[in-house]
């Protein structure tokens, strides 16, 4: 049963991950909404967006791996606040938070835009410093919604009863359509491989069952030529 265990497993993952795959891309086929101009009601799940990044509020969840020993344990991953700014007649404020999920080797892009940001928000005339509008970076993702466990560290690092309300309650997580079909066409390579080998298992598996039964019936099988009854080779 091994032998067609290993193929069925194989076309079994390949499935699950073309399934998976095709979803993740589907999204991606539309136009990306722009994150600063859209409205609240645009930004649903599996919305395609795509946001410039000039300035970030700060990272609000960290990701860690396991720390060995005695050294302390490294950030894999981050969750940057992307604040939206607008302007009325008494000054600047802070409309809503959209939180994008960012790689380690994109931690020193996002903390610059962090330090611009800081920088020109605690500006206490905001004449000093221009507002910083050089975009460091462009992300393209899809949103998906914050699990419990995001929104209750966003609580928790606001510490301010409501605050959380400000932030959008999706979080943008990058994706290239480009490895997305790259993978769709991996698992469809591993299917019909693990097809193949699955129709050759059940084959040998099937006629290995018919020289059983017919042993089994008459009692008796061929010998090969080169071996003799005593399980000798022929000289």
């Amino acid at each position: 049963m091994s032998r067609i265990m290993y193929p069925l497993f194989a076309v079994i993952t390949g499935i699950l991950l073309l399934i998976t795959s095709v979803s993740r891309l589907l999204p991606l086929m539309s136009d990306p909404v722009d994150a600063a101009t859209a409205e609240q009601s645009e930004l649903k799940k599996n919305t395609h967006v795509s946001a410039d990044v000039n300035i970030a509020y700060d990272y609000v969840i960290s990701v860690r791996k396991s720390a060995s020993g005695s050294d302390p344990a490294d950030d894999t991953g981050r969750y940057y606040a992307l604040p939206f700014i607008r302007s009325d007649d008494d000054g600047y404020r802070i409309d809503s938070f959209l939180l994008v999920k960012v790689s380690a080797k994109q931690f020193e892009t996002f903390d610059k835009a962090v330090a611009r940001f800081q920088a020109w928000w605690t500006d206490s005339n905001r004449d000093s410093i221009e507002y910083p509008d050089e975009i460091l970076s462009s992300v393209d993702g899809v949103l998906q919604p914050m699990d419990d466990e995001e929104s209750r560290l966003i609580r928790e690092y606001f510490d301010a009863p409501g605050f959380e309300n400000c932030v959008i309650p999706y979080v943008l997580c990058p994706q290239s359509k480009t490895e997305q079909i790259i993978v769709i066409m991996i698992s469809i390579a591993v299917i019909i491989a693990g097809t193949v080998f699955l129709f050759k298992a059940v084959s040998k598996v099937r006629q290995e069952k018919i020289f059983r039964t017919e042993t089994a019936v008459t009692g008796y099988y061929d010998v090969p030529e080169d071996v003799t009854f005593d399980n000798n080779p022929k000289k």
